[in-house]
């Protein structure tokens, strides 16, 4: 196998395990309540993301080289890496930082 056959098993490979872990920490967070479990969830929901950003930049990278393509992979790289940032600080973090005020305002009534 070549390095991008192996690039698209992790990739595939990345995000079967982290919607197996989505679910799991999903469902064993709601049952007990725990906040800290639920979030961890949200953040095996952005490793998704993340695993399929490889996949999607491995399937670019692929693609027969021509003078464009160092450019190419250039934006490609800067868009994965941004949009793998945002879904794991943003996403998780709003979903903790809602709790917080929640719990905040449910200690104070």
């Amino acid at each position: 196998m070549n390095r991008f056959d192996d690039t698209r098993n992790a990739g595939i490979l990345g995000i079967i395990g982290n919607i197996f872990l989505l679910v799991i920490k999903g469902i064993i967070g709601f049952i007990t309540k725990s906040q800290s479990m639920i979030a961890d969830a949200f953040n095996s929901a952005s490793d998704i993301f993340a695993s399929l950003m490889t996949y999607i930049g491995n399937k670019i990278a692929s693609k027969p080289f021509d003078n464009d393509q160092t450019l190419k992979i250039y934006l490609q790289e800067i868009v994965n890496n941004y949009y793998s940032f945002l879904t794991t600080e943003y996403i998780t973090d709003i979903y903790i930082f809602k709790n917080l005020i929640d719990n905040m305002l449910y200690i104070i009534d």
